[in-house]
């Protein structure tokens, strides 16, 4: 007996080692670590794969220093994809994409601002051509890992389709901007049906922290902060940063980026340094952290205001048995932003909101100094489009005065009113910039207001989170409302809430990919109403 215990316990030990051995070098064990490690590697092969998959056309590959250049044609337009091995991404740019003379170059500015906002993967930029005697608008897209795989070359498919659809959307605004009329789908727009959205929530903590003083001077931002804000994506400290090809011993959180195009004197004679700045941030942890690629450029400058309109690119996620092809986290991400200076400085900027803020009554109203000064400026850079900027004021002023609400039915109703204006004005901003989840937060407190334009809001909201509870809910809204047209007190605002449900129900079920049914409503809203743009434009979409 004793015999056959030892062998046994000889047989285990050397069958335990062989066993695990042989799972670490070739088993199942070992084939998903290798698929976890190869699935954060890239290479330009995967890139040529990808676009041969999709039977694009290479015209012309070069090296350029370490990049490696591939010119391809698809669908009739000409593209450039850039390898760099040093990030393992690629970029690809639609060139020349539109082109028009200099004199419209506020119009092309409006509307690459209004292309950009639409918070795709890809981005609009615009520049003089070589001698200077016309203004050329390119299309660019960057962060791309895409494997020689047929889920990535479907993705790419859709991404250079994108391209095209962002095109023809920029030189029907950029027409209707010329000849004055304003587009109305640059006010009510649905992004392509294409587009890759990425959602990305950052945990509000539950008792939010104030500025020492309201007065968040934006020259003093660090680069953490400028990104965590775009983005909802904060640096690691790890982080390589690259300033216009320099590398920098810095964090991330060390670096005031709009002090490289400006001095610290912003009020003196000439206190900018350069126009433009390109900022790469290298993640050592390519399997959790982004790398991220920041372009400021200084857009405007007068005797009260500079203004740097920012673009924030960031690479996808690896896929691995956790993070599937196809989901949010593989995708790359696109943001921009723009971001202004007030030349007088923090002093000037107080000084005006201490005296608006008495003449408009906010100080009486919120019964508090610094959140009524922050709802000033709040609402005035809100107000300007200027969001990114917007967002920290406002919720300054949503912070200071979020403990009074945990009894509201206690507070006068001018508090709430005010209380609940911020609210909405924060789930724009965020909207805005692209950070859905962090807009609901905030839309989600006031929605059983029953106001249309809250309510419209948290649909539009819930459209770009692609929330599974929208089309009931939206359903049973509608159901509610139609009862209530029929009293004899229902206002206009009733029937005008129930066209924006119809047209928010229609892009639901294109983003569901039932187009059919889509079709359909279309159909039947242009029988009701024969000049709807809506209709008209969703219809020459869908073909």
């Amino acid at each position: 007996m004793i015999w056959y215990v030892i062998l046994t316990v000889a047989l285990v030990g050397l069958i335990v080692p062989f066993m695990t051995l042989y799972l670490l070098r070739g088993g199942s064990i070992a084939r998903l670590l290798r698929g976890e490690k190869d699935s954060a590697s890239y290479s330009y092969d995967d890139l040529r794969g990808c676009l041969e998959r999709i039977q694009a056309e290479i015209t012309e590959t070069y090296d350029r220093d370490d990049d490696k250049i591939v010119s391809f044609r698809f669908q009739g337009g000409h593209f450039y994809a850039i390898y760099m091995p040093s990030r393992q991404h690629a970029s690809i740019s639609f060139f020349n994409c539109f082109e028009t003379t200099l004199e419209n170059i506020a119009i092309v500015e409006q509307v690459v601002g209004a292309t950009n906002n639409r918070n795709t993967p890809i981005k609009a930029t615009y520049a003089p051509n070589d001698d200077h005697s016309m203004l050329e608008v390119s299309f660019h897209s960057s962060g791309l890992r895409l494997l020689n795989s047929r889920a990535d070359a479907e993705y790419l498919i859709d991404l250079l389709t994108t391209f095209f659809d962002l095109q023809r959307l920029f030189v029907e605004a950029f027409n209707e901007q010329l000849e004055g009329n304003g587009n109305p789908l640059i006010r009510n727009s649905m992004p392509p049906v294409h587009s890759a959205y990425v959602i990305h929530r950052s945990e509000l903590e539950e008792s939010g922290k104030t500025w020492d003083g309201p007065w968040f001077e934006m020259p003093r931002l660090t680069l953490s902060e400028m990104i965590d804000r775009i983005s909802g994506n904060v640096p690691s400290d790890d982080a390589q940063i690259i300033i216009n090809g320099v590398s920098s011993t810095k964090k991330a959180s060390e670096i005031e980026p709009l002090k490289i195009l400006l001095k610290e004197d912003i009020n003196s004679e000439d206190p900018v340094i350069t126009e433009n700045a390109f900022i790469d941030v290298i993640e050592q942890d390519k399997l959790t952290h982004r790398d991220t690629h920041v372009i400021l450029r200084l857009t405007n400058t007068d005797d009260r205001l500079y203004t740097i309109n920012a673009y924030v690119m960031q690479s996808g996620l690896p896929a691995n048995s956790f993070r599937p092809t196809g989901s949010p986290e593989t995708l790359p991400r696109a943001f921009s932003s723009t971001i202004g200076i007030h030349r007088g400085g923090p002093e000037i900027y107080k000084a005006e909101a201490e005296y608006m803020a008495e003449e408009q009554d906010l100080v009486n109203l919120v019964k508090s100094g610094d959140a009524a000064y922050s709802l000033y400026w709040g609402k005035v850079l809100f107000t300007s489009d200027r969001f990114f900027e917007a967002s920290f004021y406002l919720q300054n002023a949503y912070d200071l005065l979020a403990p009074q609400m945990n009894n509201p039915s206690s507070q006068p109703q001018e508090l709430l009113e005010q209380f609940f204006d911020i609210c909405f004005f924060l789930s724009v901003s965020f909207y805005k910039l692209g950070r859905y989840r962090d807009s609901y937060y905030y839309i989600d407190i006031i929605f059983q207001q029953h106001r249309v334009r809250w309510t419209e809001q948290y649909i539009l909201t819930l459209v770009a989170l692609r929330d599974p509870r929208l089309e009931v809910m939206m359903t049973n809204l509608r159901d509610q409302l139609v009862e209530q047209l029929n009293d004899e007190d229902a206002g206009p605002h009733i029937q005008k809430l129930i066209d924006f449900i119809d047209r928010q129900m229609i892009l639901v079920k294109i983003q569901q990919g039932k187009i059919d049914e889509a079709r359909q409503a279309l159909e039947k809203q242009l029988e009701a109403s024969p000049d709807d743009s809506f209709a008209l434009y969703w219809l020459a979409k869908l073909g």
